[in-house]
């Protein structure tokens, strides 16, 4: 069955549960919204197949060739002609992904579900819409970088490392200009970032429906917040991501007369390039350093670059995290790269066997995950120590 068929099918279902659910005069159960929210990220991942599908046709038939295939699940570039999505692993999303997960797990294994040894995956959860596009303030990096779907551990990729525009006006009959563009093939490959819980009480999970789904959520939330220090400062080592700090190929800029001066510095290196300064990402401290700045008159200073309600300095989003050193921060176009994920999703297994004499459950929570970066020139190193 292609893609098609498989969202024809998976919206006639979906169109099933709402008509029985009005027919009823109910709201959903909550196998129906597990069912339901399972099927929206199983829609938008075919969606995104079927558009990149189009248009590598619309591209073989324009230049009379043929389609480099890659593996199955991988979205090409993850910049040029797929479905966005995104990670939803922090913030209210992250709360609503545990309670989900907990849901789930009960009706696949009954109410003896948290004590039965097995595991439970999870669908990544994910959001059609980047929180710059609702207007809305990310807590995360996460949040604001596209995802990329893989189907095998290991990939490759073409990442751009130069780019010569010799573009120009042309006499009838001369020879048209020939513009360089530098591409290096590159191997991208999905690192597990797993943890487990303390011991648990049995009958705590079994009394309090609620604490499942907070442990959860914090676990996920855990996830995202090493997902996120190795997307930007992973060494590169076994078992760890290449993080944009550490790509090769990217800019830098030193400090100016001030941090707000040196982060438009960054913001024109990109803009020179052809690129945007979509995000400025900083560590908590040097952020508050900035909003908490003072002019000669002892005034705040408002009505500057900064807007404070929104988070942006120069017009662009400001992400905080503490996976960025202080005195150091990043500006990226957000096409540079992509978040990567298995097409498993998150594994969740409870485990009875290490506290059996003392009835006490330990949960293991895991996922696979990687980084692809295509434009190193379009991510720009800032030293803010003045």
């Amino acid at each position: 069955m292609n893609p098609k068929e498989k969202l024809a099918q998976l919206q006639k279902r979906l169109g099933e549960i709402a008509e029985k659910a009005k027919a009823e005069s109910r709201d959903f159960t909550p196998s129906e919204i597990t069912e339901i929210e399972a099927g929206y990220t199983e829609a938008l991942d075919l969606k995104g197949k079927i558009e990149r599908s189009e248009k590598s046709q619309a591209l073989l038939a324009s230049i009379g060739g043929t389609v480099i295939s890659e593996p199955a699940g991988g979205s090409g570039s993850g910049v040029y002609g797929a479905a966005k999505s995104y990670l939803a692993l922090t913030g209210a999303r992250a709360k609503h992904a545990g309670a989900t997960l907990a849901n789930q797990i009960r009706s696949h294994h009954g109410a003896k579900a948290f004590v039965t040894p097995g595991a439970e995956v999870f669908a990544t959860p994910l959001e059609s819409q980047s929180p710059l596009e609702i207007q809305r303030i990310p807590t995360s990096l996460l949040e604001v970088l596209k995802s990329t779907q893989r189907g095998t551990p290991r990939w490759e990729y073409l990442r751009q490392t130069a780019f010569t525009n010799n573009a120009a006006i042309v006499a009838p009959g001369a020879e048209k200009p020939t513009s360089v563009i530098t591409l290096d093939k590159e191997t991208g490959e999905l690192q597990v970032i797993a943890h487990l819980t303390e011991p648990v009480d049995k009958f705590l999970l079994e009394d309090n429906d609620t604490l499942v789904s907070f442990i959860t959520s914090q676990m996920l939330y855990g996830i995202a917040r090493k997902l996120e220090a190795e997307v930007l400062a992973g060494d590169g080592t076994a078992g760890h991501l290449t993080g944009l700090l550490n790509t090769t190929g990217t800019q830098a800029q030193t400090a100016g007369a001030d941090p707000i001066t040196t982060l438009r510095l960054a913001a024109t290196q990109l803009e020179v390039l052809g690129y945007s300064a979509d995000v400025f990402i900083l560590n908590p401290n040097d952020w508050a350093g900035i909003e908490t700045a003072r002019a000669t008159s002892g005034s705040f200073d408002l009505g500057g670059p900064i807007d404070r309600a929104a988070r942006k300095v120069w017009g662009s989003q400001v992400i905080t995290s503490t996976g960025v050193p202080a005195g150091t921060a990043l500006a990226l176009d957000l096409d540079a790269a992509t978040i990567d994920h298995d097409t498993r999703g998150v594994q969740v297994e409870w485990d009875r066997s290490q506290g059996f004499k003392t009835n006490e459950l330990i949960a293991r929570v895991e996922g696979r995950f990687g980084l692809s970066v295509y434009r190193p020139d379009a991510i720009v190193e800032i030293d803010l120590a003045a």
